[in-house]
C-alpha cells in the first residue's frame, strides 16, 4: 500500500486540457500538488489560508474550478470585493468533514492513538491504495484525495515521459516513518 493518494479524474483532465508538458520555469501540477501535501501534512489544524491554497493550489490549477477572482480583476472589480466574493465561494475544505474535494473517495478512516493522528484511505483511479496521516479527520480525507491525484498524474506523466522524455517527475513527499506498535496497545479506532 503506498502512502499516497489523488482525486480520480485529475490526470484524463489534466492532460486533455494541458496537451504540452511544462516547460522549465513554468509551474506544474504535480510540483503544486507535492507543495500543497507538505502543508497539508504539517498543518496542526485547518484554517481559512489552506482553504484558499486548496482552493487555488489545487482546483484552480487542475481547472476543476474557475478562477473567479482573475474573472472579477479583469472585470475592473475593486480587491475588497474580491477578497469578500472570495470568502463565500471557497468551501471549508480543511475544517469541515462535508467540504469533500471533487473526485474525493475515502474507503475509510482511522484515528491512531499512539500517534495522535487521523488517517484516511483512498484508491487512486490506477488502483494503488493510498493511506495519508493528518492532525484532523478533514486533513486527513483531502490529504488522501490529493495524494491519489498526485500518484495518479504522476503515472499519466511518467507514461508521457516514455514517449517524450522532456522533464522528470517531482518527487512525492513522504509521510512519517512507520513505528512498530507493541502487543496489547490499542492502536486504531476505525470510523466508516
Amino acid at each position: 500500500m503506498q502512502h499516497a493518494s489523488s482525486l480520480a479524474g485529475i490526470s484524463a483532465d489534466h492532460n486533455s486540457q494541458n496537451d504540452a508538458a511544462p516547460k522549465a520555469g513554468e509551474p506544474s501540477l504535480l510540483a503544486d500538488l507535492a507543495g500543497l501535501i507538505t502543508e497539508i501534512e504539517a498543518a496542526e489544524g485547518g484554517s481559512e489560508t489552506l482553504d484558499a491554497r486548496l482552493h487555488f493550489g489545487y482546483r484552480v490549477a487542475a481547472r476543476r474550478a474557475p478562477d473567479i477572482s482573475e474573472l472579477l480583476i479583469e472585470q475592473g472589480i475593486t480587491w475588497p470585493i474580491v477578497e469578500a466574493v472570495l470568502d463565500e465561494q471557497i468551501p471549508p475544505f480543511t475544517t469541515s468533514l462535508d467540504a469533500a474535494l471533487e473526485g474525493e473517495d475515502i474507503t475509510f478512516v482511522i484515528r491512531s492513538t499512539k500517534r495522535g493522528r487521523w488517517g484516511a484511505m483512498q484508491k487512486a483511479r490506477c488502483g494503488d491504495e493510498v493511506l495519508a496521516w493528518a492532525a484532523t479527520e478533514p486533513l486527513a480525507r483531502r490529504l488522501a484525495a490529493l495524494r491519489a491525484a498526485w500518484v495518479d498524474l504522476e503515472k499519466a506523466e511518467a507514461a508521457a515521459a516514455k514517449a517524450s522524455p522532456v522533464t522528470s517527475p517531482t518527487p512525492l513527499p513522504t509521510q512519517e516513518p512507520q513505528s512498530e506498535a507493541r502487543a496489547g496497545d490499542k492502536d486504531w479506532e476505525i470510523s466508516f
